[in-house]
């Protein structure tokens, strides 16, 4: 089972907006800390509307586990 979480500010768009990122790949946990600068988020769109729109692109190291994980090229489009 994969599952990415994260958490950004209420329509607020940009590099700087979301502030918890993880992903999670069976028992692999992974998760994106303020001060890594090998990963960024970009949200592109975030409105009223419920809809958050963005892309994330780097290496998240590993939490609790040696390693890390590469994404190459992810993106997001959800309405909530």
């Amino acid at each position: 089972t994969k599952k990415i979480t994260f958490s950004f500010e209420y329509l607020v768009t940009g590099k700087e907006t979301c502030f918890f990122f993880s992903y999670q790949d069976g028992d692999n946990i992974y998760i994106n800390e303020s001060e890594n600068d090998t990963f960024e988020v970009n949200i592109t769109e975030n409105t009223e509307n419920r809809h958050v729109k963005g892309t994330f692109i780097g290496t998240i190291p590993g939490y609790e586990n040696p390693g890390s994980v590469d994404i190459p090229n992810g993106n997001f489009d959800i309405t909530y």
